[in-house]
């Protein structure tokens, strides 16, 4: 997957290049240069920008290999710390082939990003930059050229992705809310829980009213069962 990347980024790269520099101009490019002569450099602020990016780029790229060094120690103490013990020792025949294998496997590694740049790059630069074929034949005689470009034009159907999670997603989970979530909420909070302190509750305080025949017949229930349990606990209390 990375070395995908590395040549899809190369692709696109060397495309924009071909396209700003090599192009053709663009409608806004020739009104420009019919009424000024020239194209503007652009604002102090952009150039200053531009400038400290590629600075940042080329100093992030001459210090790539230092930086590969510290990360590389620091993973290789935190992840193979705990098993130093199993590790043979420096010298004997299975540390030297390790060794050697871990160096070959180094190499490989810009190996293969230099080769899946130049497969990235050399197309766009035969097309966009070069103009040795038009391209809109070779998508028009080609079915796999035909699909890339279809897949590309749509942006990788990120803008599917991105409609149907955010937008429908965020539209159905807003639905969803305000007619069922909500919806319940609401009742539960606005009828279902007054009317247990209204209905309930009310019927519950009417009957601990003193001039309700229920409540006689319930104090006498309790009084005649506290005096059993009372005559119980003596009565048991002596006998024992």
């Amino acid at each position: 997957l990375a070395l995908v990347t590395v040549g899809v980024t190369a692709c696109y790269t060397v495309r924009f290049f071909g396209l700003v520099f090599h192009g053709e101009p663009s409608a806004h490019v020739v009104d420009t240069v019919r009424s000024s002569g020239h194209l503007p450099d652009g604002a102090p602020s952009m150039r200053l920008a531009s400038g400290v990016l590629a600075v940042a780029i080329v100093v992030a790229g001459l210090g790539g290999p230092v930086l590969e060094r510290v990360l590389h120690h620091a993973f290789e103490v935190s992840a193979f710390d705990g098993a130093m013990a199993a590790t043979p020792a420096v010298g004997t025949p299975t540390a030297v082939g390790t060794t050697a294998d871990e160096s070959s496997s180094h190499a490989l590694v810009p190996i293969l990003s230099v080769l899946f740049v130049v497969a990235g790059a050399a197309p766009a630069y035969l097309l966009y930059v070069g103009r040795r074929r038009d391209l809109q034949r070779v998508i028009d005689r080609s079915p796999v050229a035909r699909t890339l470009h279809m897949f590309f034009w749509n942006r990788w159907a990120i803008d599917r992705v991105i409609t149907r999670v955010f937008v429908t997603g965020t539209r159905r989970l807003a639905r969803w809310v305000a007619h069922d979530c909500e919806a319940h909420l609401d009742d539960l909070v606005h009828r279902r829980l007054p009317w247990v302190f209204t209905g309930r509750l009310q019927r519950f305080v009417d009957r601990l009213r003193a001039d309700t025949e229920e409540l006689v017949y319930n104090v006498s229930y309790v009084l005649i069962l506290f005096g059993m349990l009372l005559t119980y606990l003596f009565l048991g209390t002596a006998g024992g």
